[in-house]
């Protein structure tokens, strides 16, 4: 087998063992940096970069088996083999670093060339797994696919359209036929952290597959993608002025995530942390039609406030898809105006659509409740938009759900204003409670049937709302403009013949 030249760091607090290793591994082509301590070590671990490290466990001070473990915190088996010494009566020390992670271990006195044999051996399989990388994508440190990037030989990715803590949106082109297209594609940390979150992936690719309507984005095609994560070298920051460059030894960079704590008698869990993407990850990814327009969140950050005639016409085909979708047992749960999207047509006018069925749920049949809150994930969906029983914890959720979220969106298009309004801790304590200020403290001049519409969806206790989505656009129907009236009327209402009010 052909060795690899490499660079490696010696740590012994012996110097005659310091030596020794240096003069053997130097002879074999390699290049060699010693120190005498743990404490050095992980000093220039964190301003250099290594292909290997060679550790005594019992040294004075941070000794081998601590800085095993900040390395196994930055680095996987494969970016940095480490291997151990110890002495040849010291079982439970090999047994606890093969535990932490070493990859494996030498006995003192050491054997010069079955030490060399061991340092060549992981050499070679980190070279072999660099040659493997090297024919994957690259996934940045953001979760994002370098653009230009073409995925599945498929569809070249052009820009990037969208982003959150769940996945990534391109703008791509299908090569065979050079049309646009979006492609969804989960981001490598969540892609790892358990199966409850590829399952859910999986459900929203079910669903919108399932749910062929116009007023839903509709599915082109789906797959599976293997990618590697970008890197920086240990010790350095993303975007870190005069940071060393990554030449070897890698890590991917993870922000944190916050949240408010939990009201009393809620049972919404912790937020999990995310795991380290060791090695290649296996990533799902959606393609989906491309929409050209705006979502109704940027929309509103434009326009403001809305007239009631404009939103009701907005929001009746929405409805129209929801509708749709709860009759085939899905539950979106995470209505909002950034997920109503607001659609170009050529001839100039717009299509109204629900996107990210991301956390949807089905019920009846085969439930997926696991999704629905599973304790390693913590909060699902956006608590700004909650309904109360979100909020509660309460895992029975059902279309009422998504009509109370819709009255929020409501709310907020007429009112100019969300319904809640608090930060921190209080926000879910108001949405627990179902607090918000009238639509006519707001506007005056409101008309008091469509208040009592809205206040009926966004009533806290489910019971009290609309059985169905049909019957809120039955109540809606009269404040839609006569044009939209007469295009939802035979779908809500085929018995009424009564013209709008307005």
């Amino acid at each position: 087998m052909k060795k690899q030249q490499a660079r490696v760091l010696v740590v012994d607090d012996s110097r005659s063992t310091r030596a020794a290793l240096s003069r053997f591994l130097e002879k074999a082509g390699h290049r060699v940096v010693v120190v005498a301590s743990g404490e050095e070590a992980l000093d220039i671990l964190g301003r250099e970069s290594f292909d290997l490290v060679l550790l005594d466990v019992v040294m004075k001070g941070i000794d081998g088996l601590d800085v095993l473990t900040k390395i196994r915190e930055q680095h996987t088996k494969l970016e940095l083999p480490v291997l151990m010494a110890t002495a040849r009566a010291d079982s439970s020390d090999i047994i606890r670093a093969l535990e932490l992670g070493a990859n494996d271990y030498i006995t003192k006195p050491i054997d010069l060339p079955i030490a060399g044999a061991r340092v060549e051996g992981q050499l070679a399989l980190r070279g072999e797994m660099a040659s493997v990388r090297a024919k994957r994508p690259l996934i940045g440190v953001d979760g994002s696919l370098a653009l230009g990037t073409v995925l599945d030989g498929r569809y070249e990715l052009l820009e990037i359209i969208g982003a959150g803590g769940f996945a990534v949106v391109y703008r791509a082109r299908q090569v065979s036929t050079g049309q646009d297209v979006a492609v969804k594609l989960m981001k490598a940390h969540r892609a790892v952290s358990g199966d409850v979150e590829l399952a859910r992936f999986r459900l929203e690719m079910s669903i919108i597959a399932d749910l062929r309507h116009p007023h839903i984005v509709s599915l082109v095609d789906s797959g599976w993608l293997e990618v590697e994560s970008d890197t920086v070298s240990v010790g350095s920051k993303a975007g870190a002025k005069n940071a060393p460059p990554a030449t070897s030894a890698t890590i991917s960079i993870r922000p944190e995530i916050e949240r408010p704590p939990t009201p009393p008698g809620s049972v919404v869990p912790p937020l999990s942390s995310r795991p380290p993407l060791a090695g290649p990850a296996r990533l799902p990814f959606i393609v989906m039609e491309y929409l050209s327009g705006e979502s109704l969140y940027a929309h509103l950050e434009r326009e403001t406030q809305l007239t009631v005639e404009r939103t009701v016409d907005l929001l009746l085909p929405i409805m129209s898809a929801l509708h749709e979708a709860h009759s085939r047992g899905a539950i979106h749960r995470d209505l909002k105006p950034g997920n109503i999207f607001l659609a170009r047509s050529h001839d100039g006018s717009t299509r109204p659509l629900v996107l990210d069925f991301g956390i949807a749920k089905l019920v009846g049949g085969e439930a997926h409740e696991e999704l629905t809150q599973d304790p390693s994930e913590g909060i699902i969906g956006t608590p700004g938009w909650w309904a109360p029983e979100q909020a509660q914890g309460k895992t029975e959720l059902d279309r009422r759900t998504d009509e109370f979220q819709l009255g929020a969106v409501i709310y907020r298009c007429i009112t100019g204003k969300k319904a809640f309004t608090a930060h921190g801790p209080k926000l879910l304590y108001q949405v627990a409670d179902g607090q918000f200020e009238a639509p006519r403290h707001h506007v005056p001049d409101l008309d008091e049937g469509f208040e009592a519409v809205l206040l009926q969806m966004m009533a806290t206790d489910p019971a009290d709302r609309y059985p169905t989505m049909r019957s809120v656009a039955r109540e809606l129907l009269p404040y839609a403009s006569k044009r939209a009236y007469h295009v939802w009327q035979p779908v809500f209402a085929p018995g009424d013949t009564l013209p709008p009010e307005n």
